[in-house]
């Protein structure tokens, strides 16, 4: 959370979301500050590519549909 924290309450997502992004993450077997790391640049690209913004706030389900 300490690499993906602050992006991830930029982009409006809860606790709940987070740490299970954070959980999908080790399913794959990328665990701690690599998880983090993947994640906030992940989300990133999502918003700065304008997808997830159908409601005019960013949604990571959204973004993942489009």
């Amino acid at each position: 959370m300490k690499n993906f924290g602050s992006v991830a309450a930029s982009a409006n997502l809860s606790l709940e979301e987070s740490v299970a992004l954070v959980e999908v993450m080790g399913k794959f077997s990328l665990f701690g500050a690599e998880a983090g790391t993947k994640l906030r640049g992940s989300v990133l690209k999502l918003q700065q590519a304008g997808l997830g913004y159908t409601s005019g706030q960013f949604n990571m389900n959204d973004a993942l549909a489009e």
